[in-house]
């Protein structure tokens, strides 16, 4: 059922032409809209439908350079960035009782009744080098709700926002920790053409060889800067 707000909440912000301004505001607004056309055409598909994650990724260019990188989340996610050093930059949005803030609740206050004691946000923040070791770390905890970053400052070559489902792969240890899938999937040799779909099918044969298996959904997208 979250499959049909999903595809619908993506395809109203393309519509609406949301991209102009990706504020946590205007994705409520847009949101919102969208969960009336659905139940108006659809009247027993309940809210619920709308319990997915929205990330947004907005990115515009000035003269030679970036003008503009803004990353704006409602529920848990991964926001990776390359940076021109070699460096990746990750920044994970993790709700860690697993019950993500999800923008219809920014509407449905309701649905607030029933959240756990203690529910909070985690941003984790680090860097990946290019051999694949974590430095930086900085971990800081928010009240639960949208999560609004202005990346513009950084030396980026690329950015990317992705589900959860990085999370979502195991070995025969355990759970792979989402900052090796980042350093292995994020390793693109050529930013031409589909550069994303042809990296995640070398990727799919990568993680097989490795021993990995994947458990959910995984949605990714990216733009190069």
């Amino acid at each position: 059922m979250t499959d049909i707000g999903a595809r619908a909440l993506a395809l109203y912000i393309g519509s609406y032409g949301v991209d102009n301004n990706i504020r946590p505001e205007e994705l409520s607004r847009v949101a919102k809209n969208t969960l009336l056309t659905l139940t108006s055409n659809f009247p027993r598909l309940p809210s619920e439908c709308m319990d997915a994650t929205l990330l947004t990724l907005k990115a515009s260019l000035r003269g030679s350079g970036i003008g503009q990188l803004e990353a704006c989340a409602y529920g848990d996610g991964v926001i990776t960035l390359g940076m021109k050093s070699g460096e990746i930059r990750v920044v994970e949005l993790i709700y860690e009782n697993s019950y993500p803030y999800y923008v219809v609740y920014e509407f449905d206050k309701s649905r607030l009744a029933y959240v756990p004691d203690g529910w909070e946000l985690c941003v984790y923040d680090y860097l990946i080098s290019e051999s694949g070791q974590v430095s930086g770390e900085t971990i800081s905890f928010m009240e639960p709700g949208s999560y609004y970053v202005d990346l513009s400052e950084g030396n980026y070559d690329w950015a990317a926002v992705a589900s959860d489902g990085l999370a979502s792969f195991l070995r025969s240890g355990g759970r792979v920790p989402v900052h090796e899938v980042v350093a292995k999937l994020f390793k693109f040799k050529s930013m031409t053409g589909e550069f994303l779909q042809r990296r995640f099918q070398g990727f799919e044969r990568e993680y097989r060889e490795l021993g990995w298996n994947h458990y959910d959904d995984l949605s990714i997208a990216a733009v190069i800067l």
